[in-house]
């Protein structure tokens, strides 16, 4: 749904906004085309702690509301995070550093997020979904 159509000056002849997610389009004055996606407002943080381990296991389970995913590997292992299912040593799509922490990138990713550590690894993956 449109919230916003705005006729604008310095260049930019029209622009259409979406309200719930930011995304917008501007049209300038030279017919040029701008468009950004924008991921919305989150206002509702879930906080969970995995234990580390060396089998796979669930970080964040599929969300269709998921507005962002901060995940920190307080562990003295690296965590790999996986989109989707079953996480292993080759079978990932990053690798957060012991201590360290990643932020999910736009555009945001609603499915399954798995992890597994390297082995023998003490602590836990703390976790924040925004919603």
């Amino acid at each position: 749904m449109i919230d916003d159509v705005q006729i604008m000056a310095r260049g930019v002849v029209a622009e259409i906004k979406d309200g719930a997610t930011n995304n917008r389009a501007q049209v300038s004055s030279s017919g040029a085309l701008l468009v950004e996606q924008g991921s919305g407002t989150a206002a509702t943080p879930t906080l969970t702690n995995v234990n580390a381990s060396a089998s796979s296991g669930t970080l964040a389970a599929a969300n269709s509301s998921r507005r962002g995913l901060i995940i920190a590997n307080d562990a003295d292992k690296a965590l790999m995070l996986k989109y989707g299912a079953t996480a292993s040593a080759t079978s990932f799509t990053v690798k957060v550093a012991a201590g360290g922490y990643w932020e999910m990138p736009l555009p945001i990713y609603a499915g399954l997020v798995d992890g597994i550590w390297e082995t023998g690894p003490t602590g836990a993956a703390r976790v924040t979904e925004l919603i």
